[in-house]
């Protein structure tokens, strides 16, 4: 519900994630057990969160990595999942860039690679958060621009062949659209309309009755106006707001 409402939320996985340590809750092999642990793990995701108020818990790393098919919450391919949750590795900007999508529809595999390219993007962002390797060069920058277009062209392609993206079907392309928006010196005006129009279709039009929504528009177009050098998790901390990109 917090997480709906727009308002701080990742002290609840914090507190559900250490009352399950104390129960030795990772260990359970029940179904109904691991389940629930597969949602704290994908809530506590390091791309998916702006402005993250709680340290990651890595749960999913150190629990559920290398599991074959596809993780149930999200629906994406758990190899997948596995790169999203490494963005804190040095090296995970090159597998992303080499994963090899599992079988599926056309249109579920587009989503997969455009989530592929976002966490490529998130990487990004993170290493210029943690300085990782000091200021990124140009030729870097491009290939870091190539998956913004990327994200785009394909959000475009499915604008055109479906008119709007309707919420129940696209709304894994939330994660994706903030990606690709996150970059803000590489940006057209034509960019800026598109992510923000196909951000309104997923809460059908209207960001100002949904803040979980109308909270990340705001950071865009905050970034977009006045980034300053700030990556976007810098300025989701300094507008005080955590956001989940799910």
């Amino acid at each position: 519900m917090q997480m709906m409402r727009g308002l701080p939320w990742t002290v609840h996985v914090n507190g559900m994630t250490s009352l399950a340590r104390e129960r030795n809750v990772f260990s359970n092999t029940s179904d109904n057990t691991k389940n629930h642990m597969y949602m704290i793990g994908i809530l506590d995701m390091p791309t998916h969160t702006l402005g993250r108020k709680m340290d990651y818990l890595h749960v999913w790393y150190d629990h559920y990595r290398f599991q074959s098919g596809l993780e149930e919450y999200l629906g994406l391919p758990c190899s997948l999942v596995d790169l999203l949750c490494s963005i804190m590795q040095p090296d995970t900007e090159q597998r992303l860039l080499t994963w090899q999508s599992e079988a599926g529809i056309a249109e579920e595999c587009a989503i997969w690679d455009s989530t592929r390219h976002a966490g490529i993007l998130m990487a990004y962002n993170y290493r210029i958060d943690h300085v990782m390797d000091g200021k990124c060069c140009d030729m870097e920058l491009d290939l870091i621009i190539v998956s913004m277009r990327h994200i785009l062209t394909t959000v475009h392609s499915l604008r055109t062949k479906h008119g709007t993206l309707v919420p129940e079907t696209w709304s894994n392309l939330f994660f994706p659209l903030v990606a690709a928006g996150s970059l803000s010196q590489a940006l057209t005006e034509d960019d800026k309309i598109l992510i923000h129009q196909s951000i309104s279709d997923l809460e059908n039009s209207s960001l100002d009755v949904c803040p979980y929504y109308q909270k990340a528009s705001m950071v865009l177009h905050e970034l977009w106006e006045n980034a300053c050098g700030r990556s976007i998790q810098q300025m989701a901390r300094d507008l005080d707001v955590e956001i989940a990109l799910f």
